[in-house]
C-alpha cells in the first residue's frame, strides 16, 4: 500500500516511464526490467502480467496481474499445492457422473476423438484442439468429463468467474488459458474452455466492436496451432467461429439432443 500510494504521485505514466520508474524503484537495471516485461518474456507469454502499452495512466493501471488470488497464493506460507495456486485462474474440473455408454448417440464421434487424444497425449503433440458444441442442457461438461476419466487423465478448466464469483472477460479467459498452458504443458493434462463465445462472439455489430478473438486473430491462430496441453473448448453454437478459426480445430464435433431412450436414462 505505501508503494502504491507513493507511484500515484508518479502521475500518468508512458511505458518506457514505467520501466524506468521500476528499475528505480527495484534497483535493478533498466535493461532487465525491459526484458522482464517485454512481450517475449517470461511474465507476458505465461499471461501471469500484462502491460498496458496503450494508455498513458497511473502505474497500478499500467500493469495488470493475471489474478490477485495468485498474487496472494504466492507470497503465502501456507499455499500448498497446484488447486491452491491456481485458483481464480484455472480449477480442478470435477468428476462426471457418467459413462461413455451414455453418450451412445455420438459414439461414432468418439469412436475417432478418444484414439486421437490417447495418441496426442502419449506424444506430447502441440496444436491439439477439439470444438464441441449443442444446446444448453446436451451434456456438453458432463462429456468433457467422461473424455478425460476414458484417458485416465486431469481435466484443468479456465475460470469463467474469479475469487468473488464475478464473471471474467474474453482477455482474461485467454490469458488464464495461456497461462494453463504454459504451467501444465508435459504433464499429460487437459485443458477445458468452456463458454467459448466470451472469446469468439464477445463483440456487438451494432456498434462495431469486434470479438476478443477478431482483435487477437494472428495470436489467436498460433495458440491454436502452437498449444502444448491438449484443448477441448465448449460452445452453444459453431456460429461464433471464424472460418479462419475453425480450420485449426482437429475436429468440431456436434452434440445433438439425445435420443429420448437416452433421455430417460
Amino acid at each position: 500500500s505505501v508503494l502504491e500510494n507513493s507511484a500515484d504521485g508518479l502521475g500518468m505514466l508512458t511505458s518506457s516511464k514505467v520501466m524506468q520508474c521500476l528499475a528505480a524503484l527495484l534497483n535493478l537495471p533498466e535493461r532487465d526490467v525491459h526484458a522482464a516485461l517485454s512481450n517475449q518474456g517470461t511474465l507476458a507469454r505465461t499471461g501471469l502480467l500484462h502491460l498496458d502499452r496503450r494508455s498513458i495512466n497511473v502505474l497500478k493501471c499500467k500493469i495488470d496481474l493475471i489474478s490477485e488470488d495468485f498474487a496472494d497464493a504466492m507470497l503465502s506460507f501456507h499455499a500448498d499445492g497446484l488447486d491452491e495456486l491456481l485458483r481464480g485462474v484455472v480449477s480442478r474440473a470435477a468428476p462426471s457422473h457418467l459413462g461413455v455408454d451414455d453418450f451412445d448417440h455420438v459414439k461414432e464421434s468418439l469412436s475417432i476423438l478418444l484414439p486421437y487424444l490417447r495418441r496426442a497425449r502419449e506424444e506430447q503433440r502441440t496444436g491439439v484442439n477439439v470444438f464441441l458444441y449443442g444446446a444448453p442442457g446436451t451434456g456438453k461438461s458432463q462429456l468433457t468429463g467422461v473424455i478425460a476419466q476414458a484417458l485416465g487423465c486431469d481435466l484443468f478448466e479456465v475460470a469463467g468467474h474469479n475469487g468473488d464469483g464475478n464473471p471474467v472477460d474474453g482477455e482474461h479467459r485467454l490469458r488464464a488459458f495461456r497461462f494453463a498452458q504454459s504451467f501444465l504443458a508435459g504433464q499429460g493434462k487437459l485443458v477445458l474452455f468452456d463458454e467459448a463465445e466470451d472469446v469468439f462472439n464477445d463483440g456487438d455489430t451494432l456498434f462495431g466492436r469486434k470479438s476478443t478473438a477478431q482483435t487477437r486473430k494472428a495470436w489467436i491462430n498460433r495458440m491454436l496451432e502452437q498449444n502444448q496441453v491438449p484443448a477441448l473448448w465448449l460452445s452453444n453454437s459453431v456460429d461464433c467461429l471464424d472460418p479462419a478459426f475453425a480450420r485449426r480445430f482437429d475436429m468440431i464435433i456436434e452434440l445433438a439432443v439425445p435420443p429420448r431412450r437416452q433421455r430417460e436414462k
